[in-house]
């Protein structure tokens, strides 16, 4: 393995700065529900000191539990374990990404334009001036929320290629619940494939949590 590269899939390199980032924007896009205020930086488990998250941490313990005494020992421990946590969800993301992203090319599925980029962004938004404050307020940047929206559409392209979606879709009405239903089975079954198809390509057994394997130097 290259230095400074976690794992490859296909012809894409993960590095240690990419899952560093994704890291941080993972942390930040799961805590993110009902966004009125900014989000702590203690949300995000920086290593080695964890000092935000210890001290957003104790935050909430006095608040819950006024007369207790935080831990910080403990607190460190629970930052620790939480940064690992995030930390296998942003690989398992990231290797995803680019599974995907071979998968859609291999199906010649067209890549998702700036058009189609722009109207989902239109319609989540709807403002220039909501979107920047979406940021504002996550302290992400607008190329993590452009990626993340990004790779949504691509995985939709996609699924909606896929033989058996294709077929549920010419046979039943579109506002057929059955039909949902079965193209959720269609879209979960084709994504298990697409781990059967990529897995045997690494060290990784079969059925493991592919970022638990010991291919993926963290």
């Amino acid at each position: 393995m290259p230095p400074g590269v976690v794992t490859q899939v296909g012809g894409h390199a993960i590095t240690r700065q990419a899952l560093a980032h994704w890291t941080v924007v993972e942390a930040i896009t799961q805590s993110v529900t009902a966004l009125t205020q900014p989000v702590p930086r203690g949300v995000v488990p920086t290593p080695p000191g964890y000092q935000d998250c210890i001290a957003y941490l104790a935050a909430i313990d006095k608040a819950n539990q006024p007369r207790s005494v935080p831990d910080n020992a403990h607190l460190k421990e629970q930052c620790a374990q939480e940064y690992e946590k995030v930390q296998i969800r942003a690989l398992q993301a990231l290797i995803i990404h680019y599974w995907v992203k071979e998968e859609a090319a291999r199906a010649h599925v067209a890549a998702v334009t700036s058009e189609e980029l722009g109207q989902t962004l239109h319609r989540d938004f709807s403002t220039e001036a909501g979107f920047h404050r979406f940021l504002a307020l996550t302290g992400l940047h607008a190329s993590d929320e452009r990626r993340i929206v990004e790779d949504e559409l691509l995985r939709a392209k996609w699924v909606s290629t896929l033989p058996g979606v294709v077929r549920l879709r010419r046979s039943k009405a579109p506002e057929s619940g059955q039909m949902v239903g079965e193209i959720d089975r269609e879209q979960y079954e084709q994504t298990e494939n697409m781990r059967l198809r990529w897995i045997p390509r690494t060290h990784c057994r079969v059925g493991y949590v592919v970022p638990l394997c010991s291919e993926y130097q963290r």
